[in-house]
């Protein structure tokens, strides 16, 4: 059983991929499987090696012909389908057709099937024998027909010459077209003109928000201005302490090197020391050179620190511009945008 079902699938296979390799005549109606899964239905304009070229028909309600011819890979298509020539179908068909609901479905075949002449032949025929039948009345009343006095005539001459028009799909006087239609506009323009001053609105919203955005920087700017100053006030004084410390260390070494020229001139003998006691300077001078080392330290961090805090600076000086001159210049927009909004909501309603 299993081998039979395959044995019949490799051959539908065959059969399928035979129907392929056959040249297509061209004005062939074909259905186009592509592997995607979408259906084209057209007439061949060319069979080549490695595209099929198609071209699709679409009628309008109107009877109006809108064809595309596309190009599509054979790699693209999965199979294709050759279909009996429509007016062959439709010979066949026309003779069926009896009754008014016969005939309109076989209008609406044709309709289908870019048989626009027949469809008009068959969308009458059901008019004729069953006015009520609404359908093929509404077909050639989008083509423009209508039955008066059992002949078809252009529908739109003979309201014309009633003094009437088809508007809407509805059958009224001009001038009732004509004030629907100025109605239609006036409409419109009034709806063009809420719709204008609605994105004028809108506009203002975005732009009363950007400023209320805009408005928060100056003061987190001056916050960060406030802490770049004081950084560079800090590395400044750290800076300033390596001269201080320099003139201690001088007034130190002068300290001691006077009490010792004194205790040099001191006489030698004479009893009792009376010479300054070097040691607590010597110590003054160690300490204050001590110092000098540990200000140079810090006073070369300092100098870094300095640098950058001045350029933290005046980037936040700039930006802090910027956004001042943003705020303007949205102020000058939003101004504009009011003007527009009053200068449209006073003009007379159209």
């Amino acid at each position: 059983m299993l081998l039979t079902h395959l044995a019949t699938l490799v051959r539908t296979i065959a059969v399928s991929a035979a129907l392929m390799a056959l040249p297509l005549a061209a004005a062939q109606q074909v259905e186009v499987h592509l592997r995607t899964g979408v259906v084209v239905v057209g007439e061949v304009v060319s069979d080549e090696l490695d595209k099929l070229v198609i071209k699709s028909t679409s009628v309008s309600k109107s009877g109006k012909a809108m064809s595309i011819t596309l190009p599509y890979k054979r790699a693209d298509i999965a199979k294709v389908v050759k279909l009996a020539d429509p007016e062959e179908q439709y010979r066949a068909k026309s003779v069926a057709a009896m009754t008014a609901a016969e005939h309109l479905a076989l209008a609406l075949w044709c309709r289908e099937n870019n048989l626009t002449d027949q469809s008009v032949v068959h969308a009458k025929k059901a008019v004729e024998l069953d006015a009520t039948q609404e359908v093929a009345v509404k077909m050639l009343s989008d083509l423009d027909l209508a039955l008066v006095d059992g002949t078809w005539v252009k529908e739109s001459e003979a309201l014309a010459a009633q003094g009437k028009v088809r508007y809407q799909g509805k059958v009224m006087t001009v001038a009732e077209a004509d004030a629907l239609k100025a109605t239609a506009q006036k409409d419109a323009a009034a709806a063009g003109a809420q719709k204008a001053a609605d994105e004028k609105e809108n506009s203002i919203a975005v732009i009363d928000k950007q400023i209320a955005e805009l408005k928060k920087r100056p003061a987190e700017i001056d916050a960060s201005l406030q802490k770049a100053n004081n950084d560079l006030a800090a590395a400044q004084g750290l800076a300033q302490k390596v001269p201080a410390a320099k003139a201690a260390l001088d007034a130190a070494q002068q300290s001691l090197d006077q009490a010792r020229a004194a205790n040099q001139n001191q006489p030698a003998g004479g009893g009792v020391n009376t010479g300054t006691d070097l040691q607590p300077l010597t110590q003054a001078v160690e300490n204050a050179q001590k110092a000098l080392a540990a200000a140079k330290r810090e006073a070369g961090g300092a100098e870094g620190q300095a640098a950058q805090a001045k350029a933290k600076i005046t980037a936040l000086t700039n930006d802090k511009k910027s956004v001042e001159k943003k705020i303007e210049n949205l102020s000058e927009r939003r101004a504009a945008a009011v003007k527009a909004l009053e200068q449209a909501k006073a003009k007379p309603a159209p």
